[in-house]
């Protein structure tokens, strides 16, 4: 019997996932003030900024999986694409728009397409970057046990 490795990593999910939820949450809340995206869009470009943001929550999420890395980490940053927009519909001086959901797919699926070459073309690289990540953790070593059992007579 094969015992294959858990859907999401342990360690990298741990620390992916909080910042993934912040940056998600901080971009929902600056993207949705008055003049605040105007301002951001006019001095990055909205489509630029659309790509860069769903790029970095696409890495977030495909860094977190063991397994099905890709898709999760495309499609799990096109639904949060998807919650953004949806949430701009209600907005009354915000839009919903299918070029910012493209510019997030094309972002997203960039990135994942990059780190998926790293990880299967440069493997050596790869453990590098999931060391680095892992920090600490990863590196330590179980202490032995020195607990010591006493009998009593």
């Amino acid at each position: 019997m094969v015992v294959s490795e858990p859907v999401l990593h342990p360690i990298r999910a741990r620390r992916c996932l909080p910042i993934l939820a912040l940056f998600f949450i901080t971009l929902l809340v600056l993207g949705n003030l008055p003049r605040m995206a105007a301002d951001m869009s006019q001095a990055f470009g909205d489509k630029h900024l659309h790509f860069a943001a769903y790029g970095c929550m696409a890495a977030l999420l495909y860094m977190s999986f063991n397994r099905h890395a890709f898709w999760a980490g495309w499609m799990g940053a096109l639904v949060l694409g998807i919650v953004d927009e949806t949430i701009q519909s209600f907005v009354p001086y915000r839009s919903a728009s299918l070029l910012d959901l493209l510019a997030d797919a094309i972002g997203a699926g960039g990135t994942v397409i990059f780190l998926h070459l790293i990880r299967t073309a440069m493997p050596q690289a790869w453990q590098r970057i999931t060391r680095t990540l892992e920090g600490a953790a990863a590196r330590q070593r179980p202490i032995p046990s020195t607990r010591v059992s006493r009998r009593s007579n």
